[in-house]
């Protein structure tokens, strides 16, 4: 775990993450080292050896600083429903910019589906915050009597694998012919999905005497 922060140190682990956040946005992962952050921070090795002790638990604060930035902009989207736009348009937005932001950060997306094939599941932190994200937006959007929950985990499971497809293969899921033609056209797809989860009729309510 990273060393405890002052207002100093504080700075200097956000430049850290920021350099290696950066390298990971342009370097395969096999290629990620503490060695190359420090090159783009203009940090020494040892001073970020002295935050984080190796590569590994590197890693595991870029993809803490992943999550708490996608919290960020959840909150940002919840915000608009108690302001009067439509729980339908709040959804569909947050969902292309979510996928847009996986999209740039795809090796964090990658890493940590791969990690989570390992163990089986999200650590309890993180799926503490998932859940509580979907409660929260039920709440905020005044929904309830459905499985929105599974709906909503449906989406971010498509969005998240479409976010780590390969430009060749985005392209040919929707017929472009360049990487910035598909991202746009797969962001207006699942904009379009997670606005008919809240239109849908429940299959449960349906079937119901």
């Amino acid at each position: 775990m990273a060393r405890e922060k002052d207002a100093d140190s504080a700075a200097t682990v956000t430049r850290i993450l920021e350099a290696a956040s950066e390298l990971l946005e342009t370097e395969p992962l096999e290629r990620f080292s503490v060695r190359g952050v420090a090159r783009v921070s203009r940090l020494s090795v040892g001073t970020i050896a002295y935050y984080f002790k190796n590569r590994e638990e590197l890693l595991e604060a870029c993809l803490d600083d992943y999550h708490r930035r996608v919290a960020e902009l959840a909150k940002h989207h919840m915000e608009r429903v108690p302001a009067g736009e439509s729980p339908e348009r709040v959804l569909e937005d947050a969902t292309r910019e979510f996928f847009r932001f996986g999209r740039k950060h795809r090796t964090l997306v990658r890493l940590q589906l791969s990690r989570t094939a390992l163990s089986g599941g999200l650590s309890a932190q993180r799926l503490q915050g998932e859940v509580a994200f979907h409660k929260q937006f039920m709440r905020v959007a005044e929904i309830g009597g459905r499985r929105l929950a599974l709906d909503l985990q449906t989406v971010v499971f498509a969005g998240v694998r479409y976010a780590c497809a390969s430009s060749d293969e985005l392209c040919a899921l929707v017929g472009a012919s360049d990487e910035a033609e598909a991202e746009s056209a797969m962001a207006l797809y699942l904009g379009r999905c997670a606005r008919r989860l809240l239109t849908a009729p429940d299959p449960a309510e349906e079937q119901a005497p």
